[in-house]
């Protein structure tokens, strides 16, 4: 409950997704294995599902048509 452990591994947790990330894009694995004090550490929250997006490949382009459409209105 201490507000300033909490942010710490608040910002803890940011940097280890973000170091995550760049991994998954640079080395593109079919897993991750973390062990140790940060499982339990992350173990509070639930997981998050990762689904893809309806709209498939053409959902950029059509966020980016539609960003473009609400501008010019």
């Amino acid at each position: 409950g201490d507000a300033q452990a909490q942010a710490v591994m608040d910002r803890f947790a940011w940097w280890v997704a973000l170091g995550l990330a760049n991994l998954a894009n640079t080395f593109d694995p079919s897993r991750f294995v973390l062990g140790g004090g940060l499982v339990e550490a992350a173990a509070h929250r639930p997981p998050i599902e990762i689904v893809p997006a309806a709209l498939g490949e053409r959902a950029g382009a059509i966020g980016a048509a539609d960003l473009a459409r609400r501008a010019g209105s």
